[in-house]
């Protein structure tokens, strides 16, 4: 499949048209993707290295950089970063198990950090088995049972505080000022850089009291990983640096917004205002728009490879059920801000969703509002 099959040019085609690799076959982005995996834990030195799982989102790069950069301040070993999606081609779950088939690539640590309760018990049986060899630290800030956190504790060392978003948490970590610690060392950590979690902080947790949040957001969406990555080790400055890079995003991102919002539709479920919208692009700032200034109770924003985000008013006086409907459809996140899957098989779904976009599988959604939390 070439670009010229699939363009995506303009701003129509870039919210509409899936990227070229989504019309790879399952199974050839899955080797892909294991094959990635695989040639960045090949060069671990067994018992001094470490492996930084992680997000692939604004908090998770930023946190897993943060602790990469922890661990080799205070330790003689090098540390990679795996960022990965929720229901990604490799994620954390087969990420792990690639780790333990493989019999030679033995990291001394293991660190997750922004990945909620719901992987951990689909990889609990991977975290288990790197036990004697590898320690495993465990960093998030999503919603967990008190029976997934008392597993967790008897297999990792585990940071689970939903006060503050994961790059917060390692930042506080690092210099010791948590109430649970991590076996490491604490250490100095840059102005500058504990700036950028602050930042990081009110973008993730839908605070929005600082206006710096949306750019760093919009770096983290349209960057290459490894170049985001990079760039937040110099903290808040970033910003000055990738000015006119973050220009050029910001532009297309305004776009793509506008987009959205303004073919978004609203209907009422169970007496919940619920607004649809549809396309890539700024999702976060989507359902902002359409609760904050549009009134809606909660947004729900569709992706054209049947991605879902939910969002409800940040300041949590109305609808704060967000991880209770994305729990139904398989995902997760918190009460105002949650993410899941339509979970399509066949093609002929994708084709429904591209054909009716907003409009596409609304009962399959109605259901999980309905039903949230009752099981």
């Amino acid at each position: 499949m070439t670009s010229e099959r699939f363009p995506r040019d303009t701003t129509d085609e870039k919210a509409t048209v899936p990227p070229t690799e989504f019309f790879l076959p399952p199974e050839t982005r899955r080797e892909q993707a294991e094959t990635r995996f695989r040639d960045l834990i090949s060069g671990i030195s067994r018992g001094e290295d470490a492996l930084v799982i992680t997000h692939n989102d604004a908090d998770g790069l930023t946190s897993g950089a943060y602790m990469k950069d922890w661990y080799e301040s205070v330790t003689t070993g090098d540390a990679v970063v795996y960022p990965t999606a929720y229901n990604g081609p490799c994620n954390l779950p087969t990420a792990l198990e690639i780790l333990n088939d493989t019999g030679e690539v033995i990291p001394k640590w293991v660190f997750v950090t922004d990945l909620g309760a719901s992987l951990f018990e689909e990889a609990l049986p991977q975290v288990n088995a790197l036990y004697p060899d590898t320690d495993v630290a465990w960093i998030d800030h999503h919603q967990w049972t008190d029976e997934q956190l008392a597993e967790l504790h008897t297999s990792a060392h585990g940071v689970i505080d939903d006060s503050k978003c994961a790059t917060q948490l390692v930042v506080e970590l690092r210099k010791g000022l948590h109430e649970r610690l991590l076996p490491l060392k604490t250490s100095h950590i840059p102005d500058q850089q504990q700036e950028l979690a602050a930042v990081v902080n009110d973008l993730d947790l839908w605070i929005k009291d600082d206006p710096r949040s949306d750019r760093i957001g919009i770096f983290a969406e349209y960057a290459d990983n490894d170049e985001y990555m990079e760039a937040v080790l110099d903290g808040i400055s970033l910003l000055e640096t990738y000015d006119e890079e973050l220009q050029a995003y910001e532009a297309e991102n305004a776009a793509l917004l506008d987009r959205a919002v303004n073919t978004a539709s609203t209907t009422m479920i169970n007496g919940i205002e619920t607004a649809f919208a549809y396309g890539y692009g700024p999702s976060a700032s989507v359902g902002n728009d359409l609760v904050e200034q549009y009134g809606a109770d909660l947004a729900v924003v569709m992706r054209p490879n049947g991605r879902l985000s939910f969002y409800a008013h940040s300041d949590e006086n109305d609808f704060t059920d967000c991880h209770l409907v994305a729990g139904e459809l398989g995902g997760g996140g918190h009460p105002t801000a949650a993410g899941a899957s339509l979970d399509l098989e066949e093609f002929d779904e994708f084709l429904t969703l591209w054909d009716k976009e907003n409009e596409a599988f609304r009962g399959r959604i109605a259901t999980a509002i309905q039903e949230r939390g009752e099981a």
